[in-house]
């Protein structure tokens, strides 16, 4: 005797595990998707707090230097001219401006996906100056305000704007 599904029921099994496996591959991809976007948003926190620190590094030099604070000045993508080394031999005021802007620049450059700078001295009020770091992000999730004629943050980067008066 062979016993046989009746015909209504046949195929039903394969049909739920196919649909489990939908279900279950669905999931999967949700969760996937999830953790990159998690993924991402940790990287722009951390490209954030990355720019806050490096900012206050550069405001901390001008700070100690306020007499040079013209030598700090930087436009985008600006070349620095080499420095002599400041911790091996003493400098005068102007050169330790240039080694501190040199240090400060190779800094950015390498704890910043394409990192740049910009340092300027704002046109109102009187005697404020401002840091902007940029960094590549084609979201540009972070793309901070400017004022009056403050440089804008480059296409596909991200910017972390500081104010300060040396």
């Amino acid at each position: 005797m062979q016993l046989t599904a009746p015909p209504r029921c046949q195929g039903f099994a394969l049909l739920d595990a196919a649909l489990a496996l939908a279900l279950l591959s669905g999931g999967a991809l949700a969760l996937l998707w999830l953790g990159q976007q998690h993924l991402l948003t940790q990287r722009q926190q951390l490209a954030r707090e990355t720019a806050l620190v490096l900012a206050q590094d550069l405001v901390e030099r001008i700070h100690l230097n306020a007499t040079q604070v013209q030598a700090y000045a930087q436009s985008w993508s600006a070349g620095v001219a080499s420095a002599s080394d400041c911790q091996r031999s003493a400098c005068n005021r102007s050169e330790l401006a240039l080694w501190d802007v040199q240090q400060w620049r190779q800094r950015v450059s390498t704890e910043l996906p394409q990192g740049d700078a910009c340092v300027f001295a704002a046109s109102s009020p009187e005697g404020w100056w401002g840091v902007v770091l940029a960094w590549h992000d084609d979201g540009e999730s972070l793309r901070t305000d400017r004022l009056g004629d403050t440089p804008e943050c480059p296409a596909a980067h991200s910017c972390w704007r500081l104010w300060f008066r040396p």
